[in-house]
């Protein structure tokens, strides 16, 4: 398995924490999320971890040397205008670019989260083989959530919006797993929006555009999860991860 982490954008919403910093340099439990998000990752089975960086690119490059793990960088240079989809699609082209992730899993995930190994084991596990969206406990009101409803165990909806057809599963993590042939078949749809035009996009608008010709599992996840969007969201997760509820 290979991983890659978007990690391009400016955390507006965090105040002066995120103007100053990526959301990927974060400091929770003494240490960034994205150096929490390459321990996990590897612990799991992953054999590289690339990101892709925009904002403060040069200060998630040396958080990584200096913490001597191994990372891979993709530069997303108009982070400012483009949304995490062009990212998501820069490092799809570039992985393709790439002879040592042929014929292996792409696990793609949002810098800006934390959760523990108990979390993404199942999506990571032998249960998560093959196209699968890892989904949490999650409220269908609750007008930040990316929203995921499923039929017979398969993504039908993905959006921040409600939406009609199957049930109401839970919250997008924000981690999905590909096999090649999905990987496949979601670059080509990131690859038709660029080529309209379209950059200002969510990688989950892609994913969603595929859900009808491409079967997507739902996973559920093992352990909680926050998404770090504002200052609360922060200030919970560092008081969460102090109590030892995202064990690693």
């Amino acid at each position: 398995m290979h991983a890659l982490i978007l990690a391009a954008g400016r955390g507006t919403r965090l105040g002066p924490t995120g103007v100053d910093l990526p959301k990927a340099l974060l400091e929770v439990g003494g240490g960034p999320l994205l150096l929490r998000h390459i321990r996990l990752l590897e612990g799991a089975g992953v054999e590289t971890v690339t990101a892709v960086v925009g904002h403060r690119a040069d200060a998630i490059a040396s958080a990584a040397r200096a913490a001597e793990l191994p990372l891979r960088a993709v530069e997303n240079a108009d982070y400012e205008t483009t949304g995490s989809g062009y990212s998501l699609h820069l490092g799809l082209e570039a992985l393709g670019e790439r002879t040592d992730t042929d014929g292996a899993d792409l696990i793609f995930l949002d810098a800006d989260l934390i959760y523990g190994s108990a979390t993404i084991a199942p999506l990571l596990g032998a249960s998560g083989e093959g196209d699968a969206l890892l989904v949490g406990e999650g409220r269908e009101d609750d007008e930040e959530a990316v929203k995921v409803r499923a039929e017979d165990g398969r993504a039908v909806h993905l959006a921040k919006t409600p939406g009609d057809g199957g049930a109401f599963v839970g919250e997008s993590v924000g981690m999905v797993r590909l096999a090649p042939a999905g990987r496949a078949a979601l670059l080509a749809e990131t690859r038709r929006r660029v080529s309209e035009g379209e950059r200002r996009f969510e990688w989950e608008h892609a994913v969603a555009a595929i859900l009808p010709s491409w079967p997507i599992r739902v996973v559920r996840a093992g352990g909680p999860f926050i998404e770090i969007d504002f200052e609360a969201d922060l200030e919970r997760a560092r008081a969460e991860e102090r109590a030892g509820r995202f064990e690693t």
